[in-house]
């Protein structure tokens, strides 16, 4: 079998988690934004088919001493096709790192639903962001990641499966979100 190959994007510096800004200052939004990209890295490294798990970020992340990529800050979709052309022998996750209560049962049903179609799409609880990307090899998608990406990223692959499941979906963007995550998961997160 063809193991997955997995990359995460993390904003860092004064750009991470910017529009948490009123409930959070910038220490509390960086440990905040360490402390899901460690989860999120955590649990995609742990899932037997994932082969290998590839931050991409301007600096190393403390307490990650797997595969990292420097983010070179010329547009986070350029760089991500780059990397899916790069690797299109291989099947490619793309799994942004602000998602709290991702599980291995998230990633299963993820990798699943693109086993079965070519490609699947794990949106945000809007329906409107993307938070994930799965691409069998040889399948392939522009990356639109920002506003309207699902909706971008459909258009391109009407047959692309879509996944909604609650740790895909719930992404922590808002102070409301940081409210909305499930108490079990905000003394975790939250107190970081």
């Amino acid at each position: 079998m063809n193991g997955w190959h997995a990359i995460v994007p993390l904003k860092q510096g004064a750009e991470a988690k910017s529009r948490l800004s009123s409930a959070m200052d910038s220490a509390g939004r960086t440990c905040l934004s360490t402390a899901m990209a460690l989860h999120v890295l955590s649990v995609l490294a742990n899932d037997d088919a994932i082969a290998s798990v590839t931050l991409l970020s301007p600096a190393r992340l403390p307490g990650w001493d797997g595969g990292w990529m420097v983010d070179p800050a010329t547009g986070i979709n350029a760089v991500l096709d780059n990397w899916l052309a790069d690797n299109a022998v291989h099947n490619r996750l793309i799994v942004h790192a602000d998602l709290p209560v991702l599980s291995d049962e998230d990633v299963q049903a993820l990798i699943a639903s693109a086993d079965g179609a070519g490609a699947a799409m794990a949106p945000d609880r809007a329906g409107t962001g993307t938070n994930a990307l799965a691409l069998r090899a040889g399948h392939m998608v522009q990356c639109r990641f920002g506003p309207d990406s699902c909706r971008l990223h459909l258009a391109q692959r009407p047959d692309m499966a879509l996944v909604r499941m609650p740790g895909l979906a719930f992404d922590v963007d808002t102070p409301a979100d940081l409210e909305a995550l499930p108490a079990r998961f905000r003394r975790t997160f939250a107190g970081s």
